[in-house]
């Protein structure tokens, strides 16, 4: 993959090995506004209100997918509109004074999740591993990984990383770069090569090297936009997503859906899609029933990772449950730990562009206490990190949100990787180092300003402050001080 910045930073375009490749433009706020396949043909336009709030997106193929908020700022309705009405996939969301969702309804039935089972039985031990699950045997080999669930036999490299499993007439294989993503799976003898953007899926490509499909991602974590067939641009399907980031349906050039699926809150499915990604955007293994959430897999049937969690317990004490056990309101991107469904990029941009947009008129305080109002606990915090010190609040305030943004190395490895960035063995003093093209990178430990990140065009400058980029916030889309 090759990519172009411009001044300010901006992945300005994308490279495929073939030549194939999509253009970025961006706003004035540095905000994506417009994705073009090789830098011409629109695949999707997008406008945001003063809150820096995403309101609708204009696909390629005539679609478009229109989103609402409440009086708490939290996502009302989000509604895809196709050629025809009766394909429109429409919701809506009623929430708690938390802004954690406790209603949500989708008014199309043909995207309605039937559960398979009125209920399921499991067993677990004091380490919270299941030993029993719907009245079959559940294993587990010494480092905790799940080994066996009466169907499926499981086994792991020294990584614990899963490398093989069989069940249901199915045997795989699969294997990882050096960087911990997964590159090749064979199922049943047929090989498939993954090629990755940063940890996006780019492409795959069959045993002999052919391309067979390519995927093209929207701005955000875990966003696909696109998916082409084959080594063309004409057989195209657009991809749309609920609140989860869940793919719910696929649309063809015409505006036309070429499948549609509803989703338990785990996960769990009803109907035919036939994508790559499905769960919270996640790429579906479909012949193992399992998602890949990169650091670890995920079983939308148990409902839970195999493996146990690599950070330990900073994210739950137990080491399998998704999101602790919360999957309407929280998502896990990594694998590593769960983050609230809004996203802390969302939630940072937001503070920044509302003080850009006229809080500041209304008082310093005034505007903080109202946007604190209308976020959950959890991301007002992330967000005051983000941009208090920006849109200059009081000094008691600032202090009250100082400290770094990533606590440990291993939450910064798992921030940086889902912004594209790979680390490099070159440390700064003392902190891991993180690279992109032309970019560097390295956590902020002081925080003293709100910085999530360091940046600059090389591992020498990244040493003073004068000859640093910059210090930026969690989503490196804004520049917070030197």
């Amino acid at each position: 993959m090759r990519y172009t910045h411009d001044a300010a930073g901006n992945v300005t375009d994308i490279a495929w090995p073939d030549g194939f490749h999509v253009a970025t433009t961006y706003d004035s706020y540095r905000r994506p506004v417009q994705l073009l396949e090789n830098g011409a043909t629109s695949l999707a336009k997008y406008s945001y209100d003063t809150l820096n709030r995403r309101t609708q997106v204009e696909l390629g193929n005539g679609t478009r997918t229109e989103l609402a908020y409440d009086a708490q700022g939290g996502l009302a309705t989000l509604n895809h509109r196709f050629t025809s009405s009766t394909e429109d996939w429409l919701s809506s969301f009623t929430r708690n004074q938390l802004g954690e969702i406790r209603q949500a309804g989708v008014t199309n039935s043909r995207y309605a999740w039937t559960p398979a089972a009125a209920s399921t039985a499991y067993t677990a031990n004091a380490l919270n591993q299941y030993t029993a699950a719907a009245g079959k045997g559940v294993t587990h080999d010494a480092n905790g990984n799940l080994t066996g669930d009466g169907v499926w036999t499981y086994a792991y490299d020294l990584d614990n990383r899963l490398r093989t499993a069989s069940g249901a007439g199915t045997n795989a294989t699969l294997a990882y770069d050096p960087e911990g993503r997964l590159v090749r799976t064979t199922v049943n003898g047929v090989d498939t090569t993954l090629l990755y953007d940063g940890q996006n899926l780019a492409a795959e490509y069959d045993g002999a090297g052919t391309l067979t499909r390519r995927y093209v991602f929207g701005p955000g974590v875990d966003a696909p936009l696109v998916q082409y067939e084959g080594a063309g641009t004409n057989a195209r399907n657009w991809v749309y997503a609920n609140q989860q980031g869940s793919v719910v349906a696929l649309a063809n050039g015409n505006g036309v859906t070429t499948g549609g699926q509803g989703y338990g809150p785990f996960g769990e499915t009803s109907g035919t899609l036939a994508s790559r990604f499905g769960y919270t955007g996640q790429q579906n293994l479909a012949p193992l029933g399992l998602y890949y959430y990169k650091a670890r897999m995920y079983s939308p049937t148990l409902g839970r990772f195999l493996q146990t969690d690599p950070v330990g317990y900073s994210d739950d004490l137990n080491w399998y449950a998704y999101v602790g056990n919360n999957p309407v309101n929280f998502s896990d991107p990594t694998g590593l730990a769960g983050c609230s469904s809004s996203n802390l990029a969302q939630t940072v941009e937001k503070w920044w562009n509302a003080s850009v947009a006229g809080f500041k008129s209304e008082g310093v305080t005034e505007a903080a206490s109202r946007v604190l109002d209308g976020l959950p606990v959890e991301a007002a915090a992330v967000g005051a990190i983000g941009a208090i010190k920006g849109i200059g609040t009081a000094a008691n305030e600032a202090r009250a949100v100082s400290g770094p943004v990533f606590k440990t190395t291993k939450e910064a490895t798992a921030a940086a990787e889902a912004l594209g960035f790979k680390r490099i063995s070159e440390t700064v003093n003392g902190q891991a180092i993180y690279q992109d093209g032309k970019r560097f990178i390295t956590r902020d430990v002081d925080g003293h300003n709100g910085g999530a990140w360091k940046m600059a065009d090389s591992v020498q400058n990244l040493g003073s402050k004068n000859t640093r980029l910059g210090t930026f916030d969690a989503s490196l889309t804004n520049l917070i001080g030197k």
